[in-house]
């Protein structure tokens, strides 16, 4: 529960997604809505960042196809 709270503290959903994915790691196909709800962002806002990631092919950053 502390760590969650800890990401949420974050601003920017890109830390956010950096965080979860550095202690977790990418979720399983389909489970992307998931991410959102827990760190706390719209699903739109997460798959708007993952957007960018693929756009930029930022491939250490996205650590996953989905």
């Amino acid at each position: 529960m502390r760590t969650r709270i800890e990401i949420m503290r974050l601003r920017k959903v890109t830390d956010r997604l950096d965080a979860y994915l550095e202690l977790y790691g990418p979720p399983e196909e389909g489970e992307w809505v998931r991410v959102a709800d827990w760190i706390g962002v719209t699903h739109p806002a997460l798959y708007r960042e993952l957007a960018k990631r693929r756009a930029k092919k930022d491939i250490r950053r996205l650590a996953a196809k989905s």
